[in-house]
This record gives structure tokens, sequence and C-alpha cells, in this order.
């Protein structure tokens, strides 16, 4: 029988009911304790299940939303960092003679400007010495931050089927053979 409150068993754990307990153990429950046990570990397993569920569920659904929201965060400091993605579009020069830049001044974007993964974009950002040092450090310290934090939300997704863990056994001495 399942008891899922302390109301339900604590009258049969009644310190005024207790009894010598030597041999008691041989006497009543060495014979029978592993069929209780086996039979107590099933019952308490059906009876936690949609508990353990209901939490998972939750839980998974709690997690997935937070570490949504860290690739949001990540997106907008790349972008306040990084600035917004700069589209390169290719062309191909003449070979001989002008490409229609005259007088026009050609800096290319650097690399990580076109990069569109938020966590790509920081560690090229961080890694180009012709930005500036402040900058750079932030660009890391973000990625560090993002980081652990989805290491730490990886983990608490590997949410297990629970375990039942036995803590100790309750032996309720029949009233009857005591003379109680």
């Amino acid at each position: 029988m399942l008891m899922t409150t302390a109301s339900e068993w604590a009258a049969l754990a009644d310190p005024g009911k207790a009894v010598r307990t030597t041999g008691i153990w041989d006497e009543f429950f060495k014979d029978w304790h592993e069929q209780a046990q086996d039979r107590a570990t099933k019952s308490a397993a059906a009876g936690f299940k949609p508990l353990a569920e209901q939490f998972t569920d939750e839980r998974s659904k709690s997690l997935k939303s937070e570490n949504n929201a860290q690739k949001e965060w990540l997106k907008k400091r790349a972008e306040e960092i990084t600035g917004s993605v700069v589209s390169v579009s290719s062309r191909q020069g003449q070979f001989f003679g002008s490409d229609g830049d005259e007088g026009t001044s050609h800096t290319s974007a650097a690399e990580w400007a076109s990069i569109t993964d938020p966590s790509e974009r920081l560690a090229a950002f961080k890694s180009d010495r012709a930005q500036r040092p402040s900058q750079r450090s932030e660009a890391e310290g973000v990625l560090r931050i993002y980081q652990q934090r989805t290491h730490t939300l990886e983990r608490l997704m590997d949410l297990r089927p629970p375990e039942v863990v036995l803590l100790g056994v309750l032996m309720l001495v029949p009233e009857v053979n005591h003379g109680s």
C-alpha cells in the first residue's frame, strides 16, 4: 500500500508503542523482507511516476525557454558589440584597366563582419587586433558567460527517469504478539 504523506503512516510509528528490538528482524522480517521490498519499490515507482513526468515536462519547457532566451541575449549582445551583419558582395574586377572605382577609396570590411552566427562572430571579433582592446575584452566576456550558462543548461536538461532509493525499513511488529 502506497502512503504518500507522513500523516498516513505516522500513527504506525508511535513511540508510545515501541517494543524491545532484540531478535525482531529474525523473528518477523527476515523471511519475507526481500519480496516486500521489491513490491514496495515497484509501488513507489508507480506512485511517483505521474509526478515525475509532470515535473520533467515543466522543467524541460522552462530550460528550453531559458536556452532560447540565452541565444537571443547573445545575438543582441553580438550586435551591440560588433554592429550589424554586413553582407559581402563579390565583385569581379577588370584584368587590364579600371573597374570603375577611380577616385573612391575601397576598404574591405573585416572578415567577421559577414558572419551571421553570433558566437562565431564574437569569437572572430575578439581575435581581430584592429578592434579596441576594451571591445575585444567585452566580446570575450560575453562569449564566456554564454558558454558557461549554455553548458549548465545542457547538464540541467539531461533529466533522467527517477530512481527509487531505499532509505530504510520501517519494521512494524503486530501488537498482538507483544501483549500491547
